[in-house]
């Protein structure tokens, strides 16, 4: 990966910093100042400030928190109608909106925020086109009424993939890798494990029924007891229930009325 001090772009990218807490914020501020290719343009600590400052501005790239003065980051996106813009979050918290942010595949950092992975964010920024399909799959995650109704992106070889939860029967590891098997019969092979997604989803209606498999509870049409215990999934497969899954999926079955 490039080294970022050395990294000089035609055109800087016009960077803002959004953020609730004081010393984070100087402290993005003074490390983005030592990057060739990033301009800082301002901070704002507030939604209503923010949306001066972007309106002015126009930036590039945006560090965001998601907690500000006033509401939300999200709160912020919802109010401007176009996002011709990067974002990268900033957050103390492993919560609901950190979730969305990573089905999103937008990029994040904890606080107190690492030098390496800021440099890591930033270089990613840099390289990488923005569509702003992100973050609209985000938004419509954070407004989502139901869980089946969200997106998570994958992350294929020629961009991102935005898949419905609801379209999702099961997913199955495949070593290193996690194939997705969709309604429509089609798959989606990504280069990231099954504990990934299974943490990822397992609040949004999935189960890890199997050391190989997450299914989607919503796309069950049978459970059998017979052979050790099975689940047929709504396009006919047959997914193993693990002896030592088999009580807890059971419950999560009752708690959905599914049994």
């Amino acid at each position: 990966m490039a080294d970022l001090k050395s990294l000089a772009l035609p055109n800087p990218l016009q960077t803002l910093v959004i953020e609730n807490n004081e010393d984070c914020g100087l402290y993005l501020e003074k490390i983005l100042r030592c990057y060739p290719a990033l301009l800082c343009r301002g901070t704002a600590a507030s939604v209503q400030e923010a949306v001066s400052l972007i309106d002015n501005v126009k930036p590039d790239l945006i560090f965001l928190d998601v907690e500000l003065d006033d509401g939300t980051g999200f709160d912020l996106l919802n109010k401007l109608p176009h996002q011709n813009f990067e974002v990268i979050f900033t957050t103390a918290h492993q919560n609901y909106a950190l979730q969305a942010i990573k089905m999103s595949a937008l990029d994040y950092l904890l606080k107190p925020v690492d030098r390496e992975e800021l440099e890591n964010a930033i270089l990613k920024a840099v390289s990488k086109p923005h569509n702003g399909q992100n973050l609209t799959k985000l938004l419509q995650n954070i407004n989502a009424e139901h869980n089946q109704d969200r997106f998570i992106g994958l992350n294929e070889t020629d961009g991102t993939r935005f898949v419905k939860l609801g379209d999702i029967i099961y997913c199955k590891s495949e070593g290193s890798y996690t194939v997705f098997q969709l309604i429509d019969e089609n798959r989606i092979t990504v280069s990231s494990n099954l504990k990934k997604y299974d943490q990822l989803l397992s609040d949004s209606g999935f189960f890890r029924i199997h050391n190989s498999y997450l299914i989607n509870l919503n796309q069950i049409n049978q459970v059998t007891r017979k052979d050790g215990g099975f689940v047929v999934m709504s396009n006919k497969n047959e997914i193993p229930i693990s002896r030592r899954r088999k009580e807890l999926f059971l419950q999560k079955l009752k708690e959905k009325s599914i049994l």
